[in-house]
């Protein structure tokens, strides 16, 4: 599951090739610390972004490394 309190579209439109393997929640948190989460589904957190600094590179390679390469590839 991706959390994104910031509600930044580009973390978004990393969760969007996943779709079918990843649930995106979307929500505004002011203070919480944290501006998004990749939560595995045994509930440890895969990746994290402080407020203000959404890491979409984080994100991305934190997706690649728990879900897979999305490149499209049937190889």
């Amino acid at each position: 599951m991706l959390v994104d309190l910031a509600g930044d579209d580009r973390l978004a439109a990393l969760a969007k090739p996943n779709a079918g393997r990843l649930e995106l929640v979307r929500d505004r948190s002011e203070g919480a610390g944290v501006s998004g989460l990749l939560v595995r589904p045994d509930g440890f957190v895969a990746w994290a972004a402080a407020d203000g600094a959404s890491d979409p590179a984080g994100l991305e390679a934190a997706l690649t490394r728990w879900l897979g390469d999305d490149t499209g590839r049937s190889d």
